[in-house]
């Protein structure tokens, strides 16, 4: 008798898990995704940054494309919960009003991100209407690692585009730094979501009582336009200062680049002297 009581249950939570949803609801831009959306590259890699859930429920979706065969289009209970935040979260009076007036000035309307070197000006996204980009400020940035750890990454500050087919990031990541740089599994998180889901991430220095930097700042011009001037960013999962690359050298293992990168690039808040004068640290 026990048998037969265990028996049914089991088939129901098996058939509970395989239940297939035709729609999710994006937590980050409030937007309803439909199963055909998921053909769309464009609106699928939308949807990997940000969390999806159920339309009228709480259950946590993920999409699933087409394998060509029978399998159609569908979004599928995640199994299990994410259980871990990759980075420590920085929460100094300076760095939080940073993170509110960036914030604010990105949600007025057109947006230009750039840099600059000695031959001029360079656009790396060039936002024309407010409507482009939903701007969110951490909690509401959590963006889930493809890892079989659940672990998750959540940004200062997230950018997820909302149009199409236009060449633009599908992501937009402003990590703001002031008391320590990324941590090694942080760097690695983010390199991966450039990569993985177009996104362009941008690391902006703040100080004690500034919040730009002589490597970035974020103001309103005369035009009613944001601009916001970098030097360090991600595209593609490679790393940039002004416009130049930094890559592996000859021989370098990839956890050393990264190491190289955070010390002699990303080291803001301990060396800090050296960094205004624009030299770098040895990285041994």
């Amino acid at each position: 008798m026990k048998q037969n009581t265990h028996t049914p249950r089991a088939k129901h939570k098996k058939q509970k898990a395989d239940i297939l949803h035709k729609q999710a609801l994006g937590l980050v831009t409030g937007e309803i995704y439909s199963a055909d959306n998921i053909k769309d590259d464009d609106l699928y890699i939308s949807m990997l940054g940000e969390p999806l859930k159920e339309v009228k429920g709480r259950r946590r979706l993920r999409p699933v494309r087409p394998d060509g065969g029978l399998r159609k289009a569908h979004f599928r209970e995640r199994a299990g919960q994410l259980t871990q935040r990759i980075g420590r979260r920085e929460t100094t009076p300076t760095h939080n009003v940073a993170i509110k007036q960036i914030l604010e000035r990105l949600k007025q309307g057109r947006v230009r991100i750039y840099y600059t070197d000695r031959k001029g000006v360079h656009d790396l996204v060039h936002i024309v209407t407010s409507s482009e980009y939903d701007w969110n400020c951490d909690p509401r940035t959590r963006l889930e690692r493809n890892d079989e750890a659940k672990t998750y990454i959540q940004p200062d500050i997230v950018g997820v585009y909302r149009g199409k087919s236009s060449g633009k990031p599908k992501l937009v990541i402003i990590e703001v730094i002031w008391t320590h740089e990324p941590e090694d599994a942080t760097l690695l998180a983010l390199l991966e979501l450039s990569k993985e889901r177009d996104a362009l991430v941008i690391f902006y220095f703040v100080s004690e009582s500034k919040t730009y930097s002589p490597h970035n700042r974020c103001f309103p011009t005369d035009a009613g336009c944001t601009s916001l001037m970098t030097t360090f960013y991600i595209d593609g999962g490679r790393f940039f200062r002004k416009g130049q690359e930094i890559g592996r050298k000859k021989g370098e293992s990839e956890e050393h680049w990264r190491k190289r990168i955070r010390v002699a690039f990303l080291n803001w808040s301990k060396d800090r002297d050296q960094t205004l004068k624009g030299s770098t640290r040895v990285v041994s």
